[in-house]
């Protein structure tokens, strides 16, 4: 039976946090993770990935396709486009929310509870036009 590549990227994105801090934890002070950095460090140490190319049958191609392109119909392509637009602004992502850390006093915390609200049609723009997780909780709390 093959799984739905969507299926893959829900999994993998909500591993994706831990992973990107493990690797940033062995980063030299100062310097970033990039998104193939993590890429690569999801796919060594995430039981997700390896199960959906091993016994689930999905092709490998679909799953890194899914790694970096998030479905475009439901709140998953919100949380993906935040991970891989904001990945060291995010310590966090669920099925329900993401939550960030944009040097305010506290965490903040982007819920997601209305799959229909974080479609490509609804969200898209504002990936556009917010270069920061910053600029983006702005946008969020203005509409």
């Amino acid at each position: 039976m093959t799984r739905n590549p969507t299926f893959v990227l829900a999994a993998l994105l909500l591993a994706a946090p831990a992973c990107l801090h493990a690797q940033q934890e062995a980063q030299p002070q100062g310097e970033p993770l990039s998104l193939q950095q993590a890429l690569a460090t999801a796919e060594e140490n995430n039981p997700a990935y390896r199960r959906a190319v091993t016994e689930v049958g999905t092709a490998e191609a679909d799953v890194r396709r899914a790694m970096t392109e998030p479905p475009e119909d439901t709140r998953a392509y919100f949380r993906g486009r935040c991970l891989a637009q904001y990945a060291s602004e995010v310590v966090a992502a669920s099925w329900d929310s993401v939550i960030f850390d944009v040097g305010r006093e506290s965490l903040v915390r982007v819920p997601m509870l209305e799959p229909e609200r974080g479609t490509k049609r609804v969200v898209g723009p504002l990936f556009d036009r917010c270069p920061s997780a910053k600029d983006l909780l702005e946008a969020l709390t203005q509409n």
